[in-house]
């Protein structure tokens, strides 16, 4: 970083750490490229991990290019049946952690509740991981025309729902 190359490889960087540390370098290197404006390619066999990280995966087969795209567009729109199979283990929670608040914000109710607001840019991961976390029966959000909408965890799992069915 130093030298300030265009381009840093790290190659399982993370595999050796422990659950908490690993998440907590991994959130400050995501921070630290994107403010340096610096590109990070990174090797890994974690599959959340790419998904938190990456703004685009190369999922590779037997040393070929299966498929590039978002985490979003490769859960979604998988080119094969390897692609699609690849991620069946961890789908749910992997679809969860792709789909971020400001995506579904025009299906979100309308509230007058602003005690527990959030930012539009976290998951639905991220959400369900709160509202478990403190008890919340439900989050809220700001839009941009400064209006509060609110999501509750059966909202959640309906626009999933919805998401999958339109993905096929």
């Amino acid at each position: 970083v130093i030298a300030e190359p265009p381009l840093i490889l790290m190659d399982e960087p993370f595999g050796a750490l422990d659950p908490i540390s690993r998440f907590e370098i991994r959130e400050e290197i995501v921070t630290l490229f994107k403010e340096t404006n610096k590109t990070l390619l990174l090797v890994t066999h974690d599959v959340k991990e790419a998904i938190a990280m990456g703004d685009q995966i190369i999922l590779m087969d037997q040393g070929r290019i299966a498929q590039t795209g978002t985490g979003k567009t490769i859960l979604f729109n998988p080119i094969n049946e390897f692609v699609k199979n690849f991620f069946d283990h961890e789908r749910f929670q992997l679809e969860m952690m792709v789909i971020k608040i400001i995506d579904i914000l025009p299906h979100l109710k309308d509230t007058q509740d602003d005690s527990n607001i959030q930012p539009t840019h976290l998951s639905l991961w991220d959400i369900l991981n709160q509202m478990e976390k403190y008890g919340y029966k439900n989050t809220t959000f700001r839009t941009d025309q400064n209006k509060l909408k609110a999501i509750t965890p059966q909202i959640i799992f309906e626009l999933l729902a919805k998401e999958k069915a339109k993905h096929g």
